[in-house]
């Protein structure tokens, strides 16, 4: 019998399928299914999750192999017209699109295709060389394990609009040895954004809102300083294009969530003279970045990268966790 803590993730994983299959997000559906069957093995709901993504990707690589040879067929039958003419060749400018693995493991597993990208993993068709058989081969991106787990020491909170100041902000943060969580760069597709908002807080040692005339408009914004409140959260009012007593008057709410927490004034050209007194207002709550924070971090991440690696049982599942270089190429780590 699962314990309650345990039952709670395991339905939390559980809705995070039922919003990835709205989706469609087939890969992860069968990522967030095999963590619900590592919490336990005997949840039918699972089962028939993780049965149903692997029909679909099955059925998208079939689909993909009929294309390919009909698109073969096709072009084996075209011939070049006899008035065609070498065209001008047209200066070109260097590819720096990163390129996709071709394979892994010493070249065990040839890469065919990418199946799909989730928050935590690249999915490819891959032919396992040493058992002649198909696989699905799931990379797991250790960066956003880390942003995920490690930058939502202070939370930006603020509406879109509003970018052009929150953005610095979080950067000017980031500068002194802080790290930040604002959904344009740490959100993810698939998962609902409550979700990932509600655990991004949760994580934060600090919020900081960025309160301005739209942002007072905004559901989202409200959720989330009703949400930072209620976890007892430091909250830190930034007043752009509004005055304190504008703010107080128009957003009860708000006043009500940041008590007497001390605001100030903030515009895109007082950012840096801004987060310096938000740092001093951080250090005197006892919230101070780590200088060894780099070092924990990339241990921190192989654990999780070796973690998450458990998780795929399934036997045509091969899960690697992509940490270190050599020579300035990634290396690829299998795990056995």
């Amino acid at each position: 019998m699962a314990s309650e803590r345990v039952q709670r993730r395991i339905d939390r994983l559980l809705d995070q399928v039922e919003e990835a299959v709205d989706q469609l997000d087939w890969e992860t559906v069968l990522s967030r299914a095999q963590a619900v069957m590592a919490l336990d093995p005997d949840n039918a709901d699972a089962a028939n999750f993780l049965a149903s993504a692997e029909r679909a990707l099955s059925s998208a690589t079939s689909s993909a192999n009929r294309e390919s040879k009909s698109a073969s067929r096709t072009g084996s039958a075209s011939a070049p017209s006899p008035t065609d003419q070498p065209a001008t060749p047209t200066p070109t400018t260097p590819d720096t699109t990163p390129k996709e693995p071709t394979s892994f493991a010493n070249g065990r597993y040839q890469v065919k295709r990418l199946l799909g990208e989730g928050g935590k993993k690249k999915v490819y068709l891959a032919q396992d060389t040493s058992l002649d058989r198909e696989v699905a081969f799931a990379l797991i991106n250790t960066d956003r394990l880390s942003r995920k787990d490690s930058s939502g020491q202070i939370f930006i909170s603020h509406v879109g609009e509003d970018s052009p100041v929150a953005i610095p902000i979080a950067t000017a943060l980031e500068a002194r040895g802080y790290s930040t969580w604002y959904y344009e760069r740490d959100s993810v597709p698939g998962p609902a954004y409550l979700a990932q908002m509600g655990e991004a807080i949760a994580q934060s040692q600090a919020v900081v809102i960025v309160i301005s005339p739209l942002a007072l408009g905004s559901n989202q914004m409200t959720t989330e300083v009703v949400r930072a409140h209620e976890s007892n959260k430091p909250l830190i009012p930034l007043l752009k294009e509004i005055t304190h007593e504008e703010f107080q008057t128009q957003a009860p709410v708000w006043r009500q969530a940041l008590g007497a927490s001390t605001s100030m004034a903030v515009t895109e050209e007082r950012v840096e003279e801004v987060v310096g007194r938000v740092v001093e207002g951080l250090e005197a709550l006892g919230i101070k970045p780590d200088d060894r924070r780099a070092e924990e971090d990339r241990s921190r991440i192989m654990r999780e990268a070796q973690a998450m690696g458990r998780l795929g049982s399934h036997p045509h599942i091969v899960t690697v966790f992509d940490v270190g270089s050599t020579r300035g190429s990634p290396t690829w780590s299998p795990n056995s």
